[in-house]
């Protein structure tokens, strides 16, 4: 066919739709069961405009494009921290937003006059303030506040962050090592000092150049305290700035006495008159966020059930109590050598945290692993035979009750690693205790960790939750072969067994 006679033709053809889709009825003909439909004519010679990058200008689409490829860049860069970074959190039910309650909370505490508190339980790995010094400095530069945190009225281990002192009557009531048993009136710290009489206590800021200058300033403070049987009349004063107030009360149970100086002190006293549990003192600067540090040396993490659970409950209401860390193992590791050993543990483990959860309902819960502890085998330090099992069993144990899990053991290097910190005297000769920087060190490694879930939660709140949904979707494909249990459209799957 020549040519022009196909021109012809296909105009014929083009002529004959057109007026197929003038003349064709719009709502179509129906043929039995069958409706036949044909489109206009203007939809025909008109392009429809649909919502997407297709219908902008050559500049808006570009624009677009680079910004979807950013987005899903930062989506495989933050979901290949989240699933292999050693400073990474597994959190229940694989839900990365595990922690946005928390976040959201934390960054309004200062401007809602807040003092949000982090408590940080352990053995002698934390004690002495070690590794929530470097915590509570990095919550005080982020989030606001300020002090040292909430202190025993009778400190037996000395802080790196103030120095303390106390005289008088008084009686160290504990649920470990040699305190005088209290019948569960022991407080959120696990013991608590009984005054009897008169007692003098006195916070003064530690003038040591590695002291952070946020902990060197006290202007709000709280006595937590159980009356028995009262009244407790207690003075708080500030010689550098002429200050004296004297509170008391004679109502029964957990209460707080509390005082807001109008100058910054660094260096207080205060007078107890009267019997009463004294639980802890919170030696604050001001609203924003804090870290309080409760070492207990020997312990392996199961005293909260000794705790009288109403006055363990509203003392963290008091408190304001927005995050607990629970940090154990160390001194029940080297006792674990077969499955029912670990079972029986884990049980006991188990308990702890129901407890916790139901005390302090709205609080985030973080289990910290044990660190890599070692034993000599022919001669050589190796990482423990039955560590791999403990701590794959306390990540388990810790996701499954509803606690987020941060593993220490992987931070610091995993399998073997102890010998190197040692080596360069990050850990003393036992292979288990940090020295001083090496638990600064793990500190910071934390704070990172917990930094970086919180860069992660503001870049989800920036992009559209369709569009992260997916891509995060086909990104966690590459760490997690099993499909989810259960659809979830707000965060991501259920298992994360395949860690």
């Amino acid at each position: 066919m020549k040519s022009h006679k196909t021109l012809v033709f296909l105009a014929a053809i083009i002529a004959i739709l057109a007026a197929l889709c003038f003349v064709f009825p719009k709502d179509g003909i129906k043929i039995g069961s069958i409706t036949l439909r044909f489109p206009e004519l203007k939809k025909v010679l008109v392009r429809e405009k649909l919502p997407g990058i297709e219908n902008l200008d050559p500049t808006e689409i570009a624009r677009k494009e680079a910004e979807l490829k950013g987005m899903a860049d930062s989506v495989a860069y933050y979901c290949e921290w989240y699933y292999t970074d050693p400073y990474r959190f597994a959190m229940p039910n694989d839900d990365y937003t595990f922690f946005d309650s928390l976040f959201l909370q934390m960054e309004s505490a200062k401007e809602q006059g807040r003092t949000l508190r982090i408590v940080h339980y352990g053995d002698s790995q934390i004690e002495g303030d070690r590794m929530d010094s470097h915590i509570r400095d990095y919550v005080h530069r982020t989030f606001g506040g300020g002090g040292a945190g909430m202190l025993p009225l009778d400190q037996d281990v000395a802080s790196r962050s103030v120095v303390q002192w106390a005289s008088g009557m008084i009686t160290c009531q504990s649920t470990y090592g040699n305190g005088i048993g209290a019948n569960g009136n022991y407080g959120p710290r696990m013991f608590c000092h009984r005054t009897a009489g008169t007692v003098n206590v006195g916070f003064k800021a530690s003038k040591s150049k590695d002291t952070p200058e946020s902990f060197k300033r006290f202007s709000t403070i709280k006595v937590l305290f159980n009356n028995r049987p009262g009244p407790l009349t207690v003075t708080l004063t500030d010689k550098e700035h002429n200050y004296s107030n004297t509170q008391s009360s004679s109502e029964a149970g957990v209460q707080l006495l509390e005082w807001t100086l109008d100058s910054v002190a660094t260096d207080l006293h205060m007078t107890f008159q009267g019997q009463a549990d004294v639980y802890g003192i919170m030696v604050d600067d001001g609203p924003g966020v804090t870290v309080d540090n409760v070492g207990l040396r020997g312990c392996s993490g199961q005293q909260f059930g000794m705790v009288n659970f109403d006055q363990l409950q509203a003392s963290y209401s008091l408190m304001d109590v927005g995050m607990i860390l629970f940090e154990y193992g160390i001194n029940a590791c080297p006792y674990i050598n077969n499955q029912k050993q670990l079972d029986n543990y884990l049980n006991q483990l188990r308990k702890q945290l129901d407890i916790i959860h139901e005390a302090c309902p709205n609080a985030v819960v973080v289990f910290i692993s044990p660190s890599d502890m070692t034993k000599s085998v022919n001669g050589e330090r190796v990482t423990m035979p039955f560590m791999p099992n403990i701590l794959e069993a306390m990540r388990e144990m810790s996701l499954e009750k509803n606690a987020a899990y941060w593993s220490l053991f992987d931070a610091m290097g995993g399998t073997n690693s102890m010998r190197g910190w040692v080596q360069q005297n990050l850990a003393a000769k036992d292979h288990i205790h940090f020295s001083n920087k090496g638990v600064g060190m793990i500190g910071d490694r934390f704070c990172e960790g917990f930094e970086k879930m919180r860069e992660f939660y503001h870049f989800r709140q920036r992009c559209n939750k369709a569009q992260f949904h997916k891509l995060w979707e086909k990104e966690r494909a590459k760490y997690v072969t099993q499909k989810p249990k259960e659809a979830n459209t707000d965060s991501t799957s259920t298992n994360n067994d395949s860690l």
